[in-house]
């Protein structure tokens, strides 16, 4: 594939690979200080550059710099730390920062004195991470954390490979004399058990980074704002992640607000444009733009595709929307070939998802098919509100060729040159589309579900040596959930035969690509199910494995290769 283009070149998958990101999946990256004079923020460097390998679990912290800025002087001070540093949080005095602080042991938590720019170590401080972040002020000097019993390693610390950790444990053990292997399994009391894939054992902690001592829990138990933190680990509620729902008195383009400091008027700003991606402070005592940061400056250069969306009414005659990605300085008066990218469930929105961007730094960065001459298609797969069972087969199927046929229409694709692909549940649907439909020149499903029936009676494999009330066997309450069945295989049989892929794989006539961890809570024997079967009747099919590699791939290496081998897959069909 030519490289160049008029008036730039192709992204190509290593520009995905050595992006700079800021994600906040374990708390915010952005923080004033309570006087607005500072502000802390930290980003993940890029995934060629990790030192070790880091699931998708630990998103947001792997990788991550911390970073202070002065903003009288816009003085950037990079944060000295051995560790890779999260989620920054000023004490209310603003004499303190703390930050969560991980290495590839361990994650705990870790302050600052401002003042003298000291670090320290809270010891004993095994943080549990839980998609919020794990520590919060309740006072000055007082801090506030949800913490491992024990000094544990958080449930999520290293959760892709943890099965087979201890495998290998047990292994080792049928070399000791005398000792058994073995684990029984109870049946639980309850008919109808609620068994979950994982527990998040826990407990809370107060520190006095003042006088450097732990605290008793019970001297806080009033404090209104121990209380609020409490709640929102234990329910689950997102009130770390402000992003989205912050206003400022401005906008900028090609940016979304990441901060705010109501009292001296200043918006941080994350823009990601053909420059990079660069924090920039407005301030409307002063009317001023002040770019602080720069990173991905590698963009420049690139086109990128571009977003047109196509309007309609739907059967019902509710408004609907196609998105498609269009390949960079694409000629609108030839169709082109194009891939249906899918996910049930999931409609265009207002403003693309980030996996549009030429920042997203994942596997799922769309643009990279784009540069390739392909038009993405996205298409609107509402599913109807509630827990009625549906046939999702039939009602995907239906979706898709209504966004293949207004997206042909519009004459910017080629109808004879439509693949299908997708990822998670959307492999189970690139997969079911291709059983259902003849629409596909090929298809790519990657970490899917081809039979609902061995799918909803398997185990989670990272939990498989777990203890029995964590051993995995909640991907039937997700199977049922997910896919809209109404219960267990035995309720309603013919309705899992219908909608898994495995039983009408006879019908499906283009080549499958298949690609799966083996780490993959969603266990590799789907994969393998789709790929013996096709073997079987002689359909042309490949199956590409990743060892170590969890749902979502996490190395560089293993992120190339996968676009190489999509980039290779989609131009032999």
């Amino acid at each position: 594939m030519n490289e160049s283009l008029k008036g730039g070149r192709r992204l190509a998958v290593r520009d995905v690979v050595d992006l700079f990101s800021f994600h906040e999946t374990h708390g915010s990256c952005f923080a004033f200080s309570p006087d607005g004079t500072k502000l802390a923020f930290c980003v993940q460097r890029p995934l060629t550059s990790a030192s070790h390998y880091a699931d998708m679990f630990l998103a947001g912290i792997a990788r991550s710099t911390l970073y202070t800025v002065d903003l009288g002087s816009f003085k950037l001070s990079k944060i000295d730390a051995e560790e890779d540093c999260f989620a920054p949080a000023w004490s209310p005095c603003g004499n303190y920062l703390a930050y969560g602080a991980a290495t590839p042991d361990a994650i705990f938590l870790a302050f600052m004195d401002i003042r003298t720019q000291e670090q320290f170590k809270i010891p004993g401080c095994s943080l549990q991470l839980s998609g919020m972040r794990p520590y919060e002020w309740i006072g000055n000097g007082l801090l506030a954390s949800v913490v491992v019993p024990d000094g544990a390693p958080s449930w999520l610390f290293g959760l892709d490979s943890l099965g087979s950790r201890k495998a290998a444990a047990a292994w080792q053990a049928l070399n000791v004399r005398g000792r058994t292997t073995s684990s029984t399994l109870e049946s639980p009391p309850d008919k109808n058990p609620t068994i979950p894939t994982a527990a998040a054992a826990h407990e809370f902690a107060v520190y006095d980074v003042r006088n450097m001592v732990d605290c008793s829990l019970l001297d806080h138990e009033e404090n209104p704002k121990l209380f609020d933190f409490r709640w929102r680990f234990e329910t689950s509620y997102q009130a770390g992640l402000e992003r989205g729902r912050l206003v400022a008195s401005r906008t900028l383009p090609d940016s979304e607000v990441v901060a705010v400091h109501e009292a001296s008027g200043q918006a941080l700003f994350l823009v990601e444009d053909g420059l990079g991606s660069r924090l920039v402070l407005c301030d409307d005592t002063k009317s001023s733009e002040n770019e602080i940061f720069r990173v991905n400056v590698h963009l420049q250069g690139i086109q990128p595709g571009t977003v047109h969306d196509l309007e309609y009414a739907d059967e019902g005659g509710k408004p609907r929307r196609v998105r498609l990605l269009l390949p960079p300085n694409h000629d609108e008066s030839k169709p082109a070939p194009a891939v249906l990218w899918v996910y049930p469930g999931a409609s265009p929105g207002r403003r693309p998802r980030p996996m549009y961007k030429l920042h997203e730094p994942s596997q799922f960065n769309l643009q990279l098919l784009a540069a390739r001459g392909y038009v993405v298609i996205e298409p609107a797969m509402p599913l109807p509100n509630g827990d009625t069972p549906l046939d999702m087969a039939a009602l995907i199927a239906a979706q898709a060729r209504s966004a293949i046929d207004i997206s042909v229409r519009s004459g910017l694709v080629d109808q004879e040159r439509v693949h299908v692909a997708g990822h998670s549940s959307g492999g189970w649907a690139a997969m079911s589309l291709m059983t259902t439909t003849d629409m596909f020149k090929s298809g790519i499903a990657l970490a899917g579900i081809s039979n609902l029936i061995s799918y909803h009676g398997g185990c989670d494999p990272r939990m498989r040596y777990e203890s029995p009330s964590t051993h995995g066997f909640g991907l039937a309450e997700m199977c049922e959930r997910i896919f809209r069945l109404g219960g267990p295989p035995w309720t309603d049989t013919e309705r899992y035969i219908r909608n898994s892929p495995i039983f009408s794989v006879d019908r499906m006539k283009a080549p499958l690509m298949i690609v799966q961890g083996d780490q993959d809570y969603v266990p590799i024997s789907q994969g393998e199910e789709m790929f013996s079967a096709l073997s079987r009747l002689g359909r042309k099919t490949r199956f590409i494995r990743y060892w170590g590699e969890g749902h979502v791939l996490g190395k560089a290496a293993n992120i190339e290769d996968l676009w190489n081998n999509i980039g290779e897959w989609l131009d032999e069909h």
